[in-house]
């Protein structure tokens, strides 16, 4: 039966008070376990005492001691790899390896304390980084310890404990109405005219840009369909991802004008017949199987718009 008892130390840098818990054999090898506990204060040791004694009565793996944070996120990013959107986990890996690894890595999960925080935030902010970027990082390592109290390594989720700074929107600089018309002359000149009309008047991102097949338009209705987006994946290879929220998933109508050429003229096609694209894609191209990052010479005519 998990037991333990709270005894003061006195030392050369003051008092704590600290707790040798037995939490009872190990069911495999039979052999004695123990964990100890510390804090600052007899009343904060008393709460990590209760964690731990329920931590063992509930069947909860204890806490690797040797396990860093960064050993802990490597984990945890490859548990969650699955799970997500390739550019979602493009984002937490370089989130961690760039932020959080660098400042917080070397340090012992199980003893990750609240205090560790709040001064890694506080440095990343005086480092010049944004407060939506500390409040992203944040995200990640809530996240993060979260599931390693699912899986018994931690007692208690400190990231609760400590806020970080609240998320700022910057000053956004738009275009005018004349700068956005020139854009759009000089791209109607390119072969990327299609691209910036769309991107423009319709509010595409460029990952749905990439992602139109000829399959999404209906010239006849002037609609497209935005059904999935093309990212740059492993390798540099192309990522396509259909997974689409419904908010924005469906038939949207588009201006005559920026539309390409219509495909029943066949003029969306190369001279041996084959759809012209990277895999049937209006805007991607590849000499093997990866986008060029630039649009294809889509069919496009200035005098075609109304």
């Amino acid at each position: 039966m998990a037991s333990g008892s709270i005894q003061k130390h006195t030392g050369p840098r003051g008092t704590s008070w600290y707790a040798v818990i037995d939490i009872g054999p190990d069911p495999v090898t039979g052999k004695r376990r123990q964990k100890r506990v510390s804090a600052p204060t007899r009343k904060e040791c008393e709460t990590l005492v209760r964690l731990a004694l329920h931590a063992a009565g509930t069947g909860r793996t204890i806490a690797e001691e040797g396990l860093t944070v960064r050993d802990y996120f490597a984990r945890c990013l490859a548990s969650v790899e699955p799970t997500v959107r390739l550019s979602t986990f493009r984002r937490y890996s370089d989130l961690v390896r760039l932020r959080v690894a660098p400042e917080l890595g070397s340090i012992r999960l199980s003893k990750l304390t609240p205090l560790d925080l709040q001064r890694f935030y506080a440095g990343r902010m005086a480092a010049g980084l944004s407060a939506t970027t500390v409040h992203h990082a944040q995200n990640v390592i809530h996240r993060a310890i979260k599931q390693a109290m699912r899986w018994g390594l931690v007692e208690r989720n400190v990231t609760e404990l400590t806020g970080a700074p609240r998320r700022t929107l910057p000053d956004v600089n738009t275009w005018d109405a004349k700068q956005a018309a020139a854009v759009l002359a000089i791209g109607d000149e390119t072969d990327t005219a299609a691209l910036w009309r769309l991107a423009l008047l319709c509010g595409m991102r460029r990952g749905e840009l990439l992602g139109l097949m000829w399959d999404d338009l209906d010239l006849d209705h002037r609609t497209l369909a935005v059904r999935r987006t093309l990212s740059r994946g492993k390798g540099g290879r192309g990522n396509w991802d259909s997974r689409r929220r419904s908010a924005v998933a469906g038939r949207s109508p588009c201006p005559r004008h920026v539309l390409p050429r219509s495909a029943s003229t066949g003029q969306h096609r190369t001279p041996n017949g084959s759809v012209w694209g990277w895999r049937g894609s209006i805007m991607a191209s590849s000499s093997r199987t990866r986008p060029a990052g630039r649009c294809t010479s889509i069919a496009w005519s200035p005098a075609s718009r109304s």
